[in-house]
């Protein structure tokens, strides 16, 4: 999923050192990252050039994912922080994807429910 999640910020940013400059890892972490979602899709997914990045259509539609994927965390992390904010009062309800609920939400769940035993 980190991976995914760096191609989104490379595509954003531009190349692949302000992307690493943005994630606070090096341009060489990056590349390897992207390199391995190129091997495990069998496609590559950026052209690049002296004159920046593109994407080929394969890493286009890989994108489209990344950034739904992207739009899904940012949307329980807000959840979960405007809870911590404002005091946590009724039901919260959070839809996303499997695997990714695995991956971010569960972890974070139970120390949340032992903060706020008195919530459904």
């Amino acid at each position: 999923m980190t991976q995914l999640l760096w191609l989104v910020c490379i595509v954003d940013a531009g190349s692949f050192s302000e992307a690493a400059r943005r994630a606070n890892t090096t341009t060489s972490a990056m590349s390897k990252a992207v390199r391995r979602l190129e091997e495990a899709h069998g496609s590559r997914l950026l052209n690049r050039s002296t004159h920046g990045l593109s994407l080929t259509p394969e890493g286009d539609r890989l994108l489209a994912v990344g950034q739904r994927l992207l739009e899904e965390v940012e949307t329980a992390e807000a959840a979960f922080a405007d809870v911590g904010h404002r005091g946590a009062a009724g039901r919260v309800r959070i839809s996303v994807a499997g695997a990714l609920f695995r991956r971010c939400i569960m972890p974070d769940l139970p120390s949340f429910l032992h903060k706020h035993r008195d919530r459904d």
